[in-house]
């Protein structure tokens, strides 16, 4: 590989490392699909994440692949397993729909701003 390689590679690699702990410092983990780009010096790199329930409640699977924009090029892939404990009740039983205590939902959203969906 050559030193550009090998730097377009060490970036990937923090970029997909600062999503994964961002998704840990963020506090609520959803299932889905997310991509995004950053501006200014790493402008050029484009994350995706792929995040999965797996059978054990509150365990995720967690994908971050970096493409490199200009090449087309997937340059940096981090799969990793994440754990967010699920709400409980008062006798200590999940609540369905844990989705619905997550800040980010529409409905917590509208809340938050003293509106309705």
């Amino acid at each position: 590989p050559s030193n550009k390689d090998a730097e377009w590679e060490s970036v990937a690699a923090w970029i997909a490392s600062a999503r994964v702990e961002f998704l840990r410092a963020d506090g609520y983990i959803v299932a889905g699909e997310t991509e995004g780009q950053f501006s200014g010096d790493l402008e050029t790199y484009l994350w995706r994440e792929s995040i999965t329930e797996t059978e054990r409640l509150g365990l995720y699977e967690v994908t971050v692949t970096v493409q490199h924009i200009a090449t087309g090029k997937q340059v940096y892939r981090l799969e990793t397993r994440l754990f967010d404990p699920p709400a409980l009740d008062a006798e200590g039983n999940p609540i369905q729909g844990q989705e619905s205590l997550d800040p980010r939902s529409p409905q917590n959203r509208a809340r938050a701003l003293g509106g309705t969906l």
